[in-house]
């Protein structure tokens, strides 16, 4: 069977009386097994829980909710001891994880309320992208597209790391959120009112963190094409998203929004000065559909939104010009040098490809051919679907622009791509094969061919024919070791002595607040700027520097973890002289003192306790 392309296919070739799953029962039944796979043995076994820095953070958090800080207080007062460390993220996450331990608590004793908690969390996040994935596939090219999407975000080889147990930092839930706002956008087109969905979950999306706010721009991008390509057509659903963006965000702002930053100018987080843009640009997008008429040409259309953009970028200028270089202007080159230049989620999947070609194959190239697809396939649906299809490749694009800049944006470039490359494959499949058996041997080798994880299995290869088994172990036990600082381990000795504060690297921070009563002076955040500035002094200049800020800080302890991130560069930083090469070279000062104790000690952390009474004054 063939068609022209771009042609509406004969009504034949659309029909699914033979297809009767239902997307979201797909989504739930690969979703329950997925839960009974992966999340029963890490409740039976937490030991097998993995947190991340920013999950152990996320943790400790949490638990400081639960035990009565204030809901607007989102200081967390156990890091850059004994200041406390502002931080920049938000309750939207904090309050459901929270309520979901205290839902289990009525059941189960605190610790088991905690871990299956943690662990469900990001399962549910996974099932509504799922959902999400499932529901856009299904709008634009009908029910079999929408279950292949599902299927292919379950063979999601490289991203469903982001979803695993003990995943409770905030990317999962908003890539969850804004393959929602692609949804209701895609609807939007025959459905008004799905631009109130997409203008809330947009706000809450950006207020849990900026990581986000490409997506959010973009999204804004696409409504105003809406409103500039189709005129009054559009009007009902341009004014519905504006006034709901407005509302949305002083309503955020001021049930969601931490006391200090309602009434700042943050370039990291949303504050009082987001709130203000997204109010101001919602309203002024509102009344342009107002104020335009319908005989008015695209480009008379197109003036105001043109004025409305040059002013919002003019009062950001005027009051927060720092804020136009990124989340980041604020912070101090000597931050951007010893932390931020050195995060590797942070850096170009280029650079880290020269460190694992094989993440760069089945995340970077897997994302270039979603891409591809997604653009392809705007000419393979029906003339009616075309602006939906549309849609979806210009946020691909968009999400491949950010994967290129940080690779930690393939989680939102590979999901956002998987709608498009379903339907890409459904439409091959209708226009050159027949309904039966056929069209079931061509689905299977799609899903073969543009699946993840066939991807990662030919990345395994490669990696099996360019490597030995010898350097195959050793990169397997280097990362072990890498994150083995954030674990449990490696705080237990820590955690049997008194509550104190404690000077650790930047990785190990988050781990002891979560498993230990300690306080951190510093955690790998950019706001921790003096307490980062601290630990790299302390550690890397001579001994005497050490201890006054030691005696200033009130430090009673100093843990150091070999297989840190930060060791090594720590390490060349210090020398011979500094405190950590005299550390290494078994140079102790008088002021410090090797922590022995009953339990066994680990042979790649060393913790020492500071002598109050030797610091010199």
């Amino acid at each position: 069977m063939t068609s022209t392309l771009g042609a509406d296919p004969p009504r034949a070739a659309t029909t699914e009386r033979e297809w009767t799953l239902n997307v979201s029962a797909v989504a739930l039944f690969i979703w329950l097994s997925r839960v009974v796979l992966v999340v029963i043995p890490a409740v039976r076994n937490p030991t097998t829980l993995s947190l991340s820095t920013d999950d152990a953070m996320r943790l400790a958090e949490v638990r400081d909710l639960l035990h009565g800080q204030a809901w607007f207080d989102l200081t967390q007062w156990r890091m850059n001891v004994p200041f406390g460390l502002p931080m920049h993220w938000s309750r939207l996450i904090d309050a459901p994880i929270a309520g979901l331990i205290l839902i289990l608590r009525q059941f189960l004793n605190p610790s088991m309320a905690e871990t299956i908690a943690i662990c469900l969390w990001p399962m549910l996040a996974l099932l509504a992208a799922w959902l999400a994935i499932g529901r856009i596939a299904q709008q634009i090219a009908g029910k079999k597209a929408g279950v292949i999407a599902v299927l292919f975000g379950a063979a999601g080889a490289v991203v469903l790391g982001y979803f695993s147990p003990g995943v409770i930092d905030h990317h999962n839930v908003q890539v969850a959120l804004t393959l929602w706002v692609l949804a209701f956008l895609v609807d939007m087109n025959t459905r008004p009112d799905a631009a109130i969905g997409a203008a809330v979950l947009c706000i809450m999306s950006v207020a849990i963190g900026f990581e986000v706010l490409p997506y959010a721009l973009t999204t804004v991008a696409v409504v105003v094409a809406f409103w500039i390509m189709r005129g009054d057509v559009a009007a009902p659903a341009v004014r519905r998203f504006g006034v709901t963006f407005a509302l949305a965000a002083l309503i955020i702002l001021v049930t969601f929004t931490s006391a200090h930053e309602r009434t700042s100018i943050a370039c990291d987080c949303y504050s009082g000065f987001s709130a203000g843009l997204a109010l101001l640009g919602g309203l002024g997008l509102a009344a342009s559909t107002v104020i335009s008429s319908a005989p008015q040409s695209r480009l008379r259309r197109a003036v105001p939104i043109g004025v409305l953009g040059l002013g919002l970028f003019l009062f950001t200028a005027v009051l927060a010009p720092n804020c136009l270089y990124g989340p980041y202007g604020n912070v101090s080159p000597k931050i951007v040098e010893i932390f931020l230049s050195r995060v590797q989620e942070v850096q170009s999947p280029v650079v880290n490809a020269a460190l694992d070609w094989s993440a760069f194959y089945y995340g970077y190239v897997y994302s270039a051919v979603g891409l591809a697809t997604c653009v392809l396939s705007v000419f393979l649906v029906e003339a009616s679907k075309r602006a939906a299809a549309v849609t979806v490749a210009i946020f691909s694009a968009a999400a491949f622009a950010v994967m290129s800049v940080e690779v930690r944006g393939v989680l939102f470039s590979v999901l956002v791509s998987l709608p498009g490359i379903a339907v890409f494959l459904q439409r091959i499949i209708e226009r050159w094969t027949r309904p039966g058996w056929q069209g079931a041997l061509a689905t299977i080798a799609g899903l073969l061919m543009f699946s993840d994880v066939s991807f990662a299995y030919e990345a395994a290869w490669g990696r099996e024919l360019t490597q030995t088994q010898a350097q195959q172990d050793a990169a397997a036990r280097a990362d072990s070791l890498s994150w083995y600082c954030f674990g449990k381990q490696s705080v237990a000795q820590l955690a049997r002595q008194p509550k104190g504060r404690v000077v650790a690297f930047l990785d190990q921070g988050p781990a002891i607040l979560a498993y230990s009563a300690h306080s951190v002076v510093a955690g790998p955040y950019h706001r921790n700027e003096q307490g980062i500035l601290d630990t790299f002094d302390l550690l890397t200049n001579a001994p005497d520097v050490g201890a006054k800020i030691a005696r200033r800080r009130g430090i009673d302890y100093v843990s150091i973890c070999r297989t840190s991130f930060d060791y090594s560069y720590y390490l060349s930083q210090s020398g011979p002289n500094g405190l950590l090469g005299q550390l290494m070279h078994n140079r102790v000062p008088i002021w410090l003192s090797p922590l022995h104790d009953s339990g066994p000690p680990s042979k790649d952390v060393v913790v020492y306790r500071v002598l109050r009474n030797q610091l010199p004054r």
